[in-house]
């Protein structure tokens, strides 16, 4: 699915109903997203535990005839990042959190299986091995097809390629 064919146009699910940003209100996101898949032919949609509300009314989306309908033709992401609001102290990005978050995530997007499953960027205070386990977990046990990883440098893909190959984990 990720390949040469992924989609040229995503619809980035940002904050929503924050108090103080000119971001998007929910009121208005179930009628963006029907803007963005209807007319403007986007076929990603990207949502983050970080982007407020957007995972939950993105789910609603799915609950929507036109949501319904147009899953088969869509790629579904989210991404981990370790804490649910911007001021909050990150969690450690262990296996348990990784693999418990996206379970949230899978139920809050309200679809079957995500497609995608980022890391919004790492932690430097748990190994890549534990935070790797999580997103192994996350696929085999169904909830995303597959794993990115965002915001890491390029030494850092070599690392996490090599504790992937060395351990029997899914690469990103």
């Amino acid at each position: 699915i990720l390949d040469t064919n992924f989609p040229k146009w995503g619809y980035g699910a940002i904050v929503i109903d924050e108090p103080n940003s000119s971001w998007v209100k929910s009121k208005d996101y179930l009628e963006l997203l029907n803007l963005c898949v209807e007319e403007l032919g986007v076929y990603y949609i990207d949502s983050g535990q970080i982007y407020g509300d957007s995972e939950s009314v993105t789910g609603k989306w799915f609950a929507t005839d036109l949501g319904k309908n147009s899953r088969n033709n869509l790629i579904v992401g989210s991404k981990v990042s370790g804490r649910d609001d911007p001021s909050e102290a990150p969690n450690p990005l262990t296996s348990e959190y990784v693999f418990n978050t996206a379970k949230r995530s899978l139920e809050k997007i309200n679809v079957e299986c995500m497609d995608i499953y980022w890391l919004h960027g790492p932690d430097p205070d748990t190994p890549w091995k534990e935070t790797l386990e999580g997103f192994d977990r996350v696929v085999k046990e169904g909830i995303a097809k597959e794993i990115g990883m965002s915001n890491v440098s390029s030494q850092e893909i070599r690392e996490i390629l090599q504790i992937c190959d060395r351990y029997g984990l899914i690469r990103p």
